[in-house]
């Protein structure tokens, strides 16, 4: 099932990032701490404006959920996890070419892009 994702001002940036194949986080190099993509330009006690800085992009399982979709083909299951990249920021996603009843808390996964037509380039993540 294609995923279809469009750019706003505030997305503009990670957009351009996840195009190049970079993920990223928000980053106060006052306090040296990274936060999710969605972040605003200012944390309160961050001392300064949040910048973009590429992650890793490795991660851990922290939770998921395996919807049951009906297509015309039959039932097509799909996992959606949240993951704690190792920066530290929690995201979620498709976790994609994986058996849904293989998916463990702490499977590690790295971040990838799916890029439907008429879409921006849009985060998956697979086992590593």
């Amino acid at each position: 099932m294609p995923r279809i994702v469009a750019r706003d001002d505030a997305t503009a940036e990670f957009f351009d990032g996840a195009a190049l194949g970079t993920f990223l986080l928000r980053y106060s190099p006052v306090t040296g701490r990274y936060y999710e993509p969605s972040t605003s330009r200012f944390i309160e006690g961050a001392q300064s404006e949040l910048e973009w800085k590429a992650a890793a992009g490795g991660g851990s399982v922290v939770s998921w959920v395996v919807p049951h979709v009906t297509t015309a083909e039959g039932v097509e299951r799909t996992v959606t996890a949240i993951i704690q990249f190792d920066e530290g920021p929690w995201w979620w996603g498709p976790l994609v070419d994986v058996n849904p009843d293989s998916v463990r808390v702490g499977m590690r996964v790295r971040v990838d892009f799916e890029h439907a037509e008429g879409s921006e380039a849009f985060p998956v993540f697979r086992p590593e």
